[in-house]
């Protein structure tokens, strides 16, 4: 009697904590895609409200394409290219944030192809953000590739470019079962080790955005010094909070076990 007690209090233990994984993974991708509407509609109002906006040939509609670019490249569709499976009566569901309400269940090889679709939308992005800042650069007469930010962001387009190529090659191609096995715990490694960076490289650009707008208009008797947080100051910062809270719910999901399923993927 005591043993069949047993068993039911783990058995409802268990099914406790099912429950809290599945409410918290569900509140988790929630709070994800929030935190990224609000940076996408934070940063254009930002650089339209502030800065000049975007249609137009001046140095600061570079700067603020280079931004919103990036914060889309880097910080949205990447972290939306986090994914992870859970099991259901045997069948493979793709919890992919907002996708996963939207296409509810899915083969594995097609989350791959979204997985792959995202990256590459996010990698041409970023080249759009590139070729915007080099802009930048020109028009004000600023050299290329001089600070420990650019630096990143160089190394950043690398990276990503040798993840998109090699993870298409082990992952994509069909028959090659056993790259797939020996390539899988390099690629999962790399792709947060590459969300980091790119979270990184964000922040430090919007430091340097900081630095460069308040400081071209330190003669400018209009605008507040950044130091006493002008409502500009105030939404940069609220943008900067905000893409750390986005990086840390997508890692939490990415690097816990209890939310990463156990199905055989190859």
């Amino acid at each position: 009697m005591a043993k069949k007690n047993y068993r039911n209090n783990d058995s409802d233990i268990l099914k406790s904590s099912e429950f809290i994984v599945k409410v918290t993974r569900r509140i988790a991708f929630g709070l994800i895609t929030i935190l990224g509407v609000a940076i996408i509609f934070l940063t254009i109002w930002f650089c339209s409200h502030y800065f000049n906006g975007f249609f137009n040939d001046s140095e600061e509609a570079c700067l603020n394409w280079h931004q919103l670019t990036m914060t889309v490249s880097y910080v949205v569709l990447v972290g939306n290219g986090e994914f992870c499976f859970e099991m259901n009566n045997n069948d493979c569901y793709l919890a992919l944030l907002v996708y996963r309400y939207l296409i509810p269940k899915i083969s594995y090889d097609f989350a791959k192809v979204i997985h792959l679709t995202l990256l590459c939308f996010a990698f041409s992005f970023s080249i759009i953000g590139l070729i915007q800042i080099f802009r930048f650069h020109q028009k004000i007469g600023a050299p290329d590739l001089s600070t420990v930010h650019s630096w990143l962001g160089f190394l950043t387009e690398l990276l990503t470019l040798l993840q998109l190529l090699t993870g298409q090659y082990a992952f994509i191609y069909p028959g090659l079962t056993a790259i797939n096995k020996l390539f899988k715990p390099f690629h999962s490694y790399f792709g947060i080790v590459l969300f980091i960076l790119m979270i990184v490289t964000i922040i430090s650009g919007l430091t340097m955005r900081a630095d460069i707008q308040f400081q071209r208009n330190k003669h400018n008797f209009n605008r507040q010094p950044y130091s006493e947080l002008p409502n500009e100051a105030i939404l940069l910062n609220t943008i900067g909070i905000l893409i750390i809270l986005f990086a840390f719910f997508v890692l939490f999901i990415a690097t816990n076990f209890d939310f990463n399923s156990k199905i055989k993927r190859f």
